[in-house]
């Protein structure tokens, strides 16, 4: 990606302690729309690893206990304290918003998804999050009637979801990342923007290095236009990590790539196999 690009000293603010990675990273002119950071919060430095891989996706898991949101894949036998969603997303996003003219990245205006994978009670651990996102309205998207406004973040929510409750009202500051299930129920893209589903719930468990059959791939791409002709945008979890299966999994509809290994998909999209080509989404005119 030519031109003149953002080093990591630009994108982190100096109040934040963020030591430069131990490999350094190509310059970059925006971030990759299709990369998305599954368990983000595992990463030796949740959100800022994912931001300087130029992620625009990044997931995270979250816990409602005793009133406080806690960033946990299982419940924690013991608490630390500081991984909470406040400590380690919303006030550092806050920071990165301010040093950078009201968005994430300097040099795009794409709203990042922060996908919130809620582990615990769906309705209280919603309400606890509402209550938490408020101080952030300002740079956090909205919805009211049915009418988005999108900015700097756009938080979406996964795992239990209050589905019905959202749905029925006329103000959010979170959206729904949806199922297959929830196709055809009349969800409008501006509450459920994405449709997630399992890898294996698509093409099924295959031997172990068994080669993917142009009926499963044809079958996944039937699936894609079904999403998108709901305005909705489509995403596997536990894919397999090989760009083979990254690069027909853009070829038939796939929106997003899901990924644990954030240097390794960066080389994807930034040199080996889509470049710049339409596959990989790199416009910043997204909001």
């Amino acid at each position: 990606m030519g031109g003149e690009g953002y080093s990591e000293s630009s994108i982190f603010p100096e109040s934040i302690d963020s030591p430069l990675l131990e490999k350094s990273l190509p310059p970059m002119d925006y971030p990759l729309l299709q990369a998305h950071a599954h368990n983000d919060y595992q990463h030796t430095r949740p959100l800022f690893d994912a931001l300087a891989h130029g992620f625009n996706s990044i997931e995270v898991d979250v816990h409602l206990i005793n009133n406080e949101l806690y960033v946990y894949h299982d419940s924690p036998m013991i608490l630390d304290k500081n991984k909470t969603l406040k400590n380690l997303y919303l006030e550092p996003l806050r920071l990165l918003v301010e040093k950078n003219n009201g968005q994430v990245y300097p040099k795009s205006n794409a709203p990042l998804l922060l996908m919130v994978d809620i582990k615990t009670e769906a309705l209280a651990t919603y309400n606890a999050l509402k209550k938490q996102l408020t101080p952030y309205a300002d740079f956090i998207s909205s919805c009211e009637n049915g009418k988005l406004t999108n900015n700097a973040v756009r938080v979406f929510l996964s795992g239990n979801r209050p589905v019905e409750e959202m749905a029925k009202e006329t103000f959010r500051l979170m959206d729904l990342d949806g199922r297959i299930e929830d196709l055809g129920k009349g969800y409008p893209p501006d509450l459920m923007p994405v449709i997630s589903e399992s890898f294996i719930n698509v093409f099924g468990i295959g031997l172990p290095g068994s080669p993917i059959s142009d009926s499963q791939w044809d079958l996944f791409k039937r699936l894609s236009r079904l999403v998108h002709s709901e305005g909705k945008k489509m995403r596997l979890w536990a894919s397999p990590e090989k760009e083979a299966v990254w690069e027909k999994l853009l070829e038939n509809g796939a929106d997003f790539i899901n990924t644990d290994e954030l240097e390794r998909l960066r080389l994807f999209f930034s040199n080996c196999h889509v470049g710049l080509s339409p596959l990989c989404a790199v416009n910043v005119s997204d909001r």
